[in-house]
């Protein structure tokens, strides 16, 4: 395996494999059995957590054979079976485990905004035991569970789930990717005036690095603000915040109308 990382101090290996690697490496793997394994790295630093994480599927060679021994189904040159799962007779004769991992109803990969939060959500048969890895961890419940997420900071994010019983292990994972793109709150007040009256634009924002009001008012406060305008007729404002993953646009008018006239009659 080999993997390369930017702007990040630190990686953890996680699922299949353990420990502190390099941020940049490679690593070989020899000697692994039959079966479905997630490798996951974790990488930390001032850009956020991303992870990343690859399932590796490894078939019996040919020509070999496996026998039930403690429960397992094992490799054994003299054993009865041709397939890793001993064809499912290990642990009692019951069936392997299988599990479907999913978030908001989906394969993945997914993107979310900032705050938007998110739901992981698993259905697995046969299990005895369901362990979290990647960017979640710690044992799930069986036959099935769901766990919500929220403020999940900017960053790529692999949830894996792997699932075993006395006959064999089951693994699925789903991969999310966090964006920051700004989220405003823009309006006018008041929405309506008669001339000569003033309204007040007003603006609040999170994940916006600028920000720009049209109508000849440019750039302002990235953050929150307001801006007295007197436009002279109904007039369309558009603040615009670019962020680190995109810009969004968000409208706000302003309807003028004229005062009414008075017939003044002499007396």
């Amino acid at each position: 395996m080999a993997w390369t990382s930017a702007n990040v101090d630190s990686c953890t290996a996680s699922g299949a494999w353990s420990g502190s690697k390099p941020v940049n490496g490679s690593e070989n793997e020899a000697g692994v059995l039959a079966g479905s394994y997630i490798y996951t790295i974790n990488c930390s630093g001032p850009g956020g957590s991303p992870s990343d994480s690859v399932t590796v599927n490894v078939s019996s060679p040919g020509g070999a054979r496996y026998s039930c021994q403690g429960g397992a189904c094992i490799v054994d040159p003299a054993g009865p079976y041709t397939d890793a799962s001993c064809s499912g007779t290990c642990g009692g004769g019951g069936p392997v485990p299988t599990v479907d991992l999913k978030v908001n109803g989906s394969d993945g990969p997914l993107t979310f905004e900032a705050l938007a939060g998110y739901t992981a959500s698993w259905v697995s048969t046969s299990a005895s035991q369901c362990v979290a890895s990647g960017a979640w961890s710690g044992e799930k419940a069986v036959p099935n569970g769901s766990e919500n997420f929220s403020n999940i900071g900017r960053g790529t994010y692999v949830y894996g789930l792997t699932c075993n019983n006395a006959n064999g292990s089951a693994s699925d994972s789903v991969q999310v990717t966090v964006i920051q793109v700004p989220q405003c709150t823009f309006a006018p007040n008041p929405g309506s005036i008669i001339l000569p009256e003033t309204a007040t634009l007003f603006w609040s924002c999170q994940f916006a690095n600028s920000c720009s009001i049209d109508q000849g008012i440019g750039s302002v406060d990235p953050v929150s603000g307001n801006r007295e305008v007197q436009p002279q007729e109904t007039t369309l404002y558009t603040l615009t915040c670019q962020g680190t993953d995109g810009e969004r646009s968000y409208p706000g008018t302003v309807r003028v109308f004229s005062p009414s006239l008075k017939e003044v009659l002499p007396r």
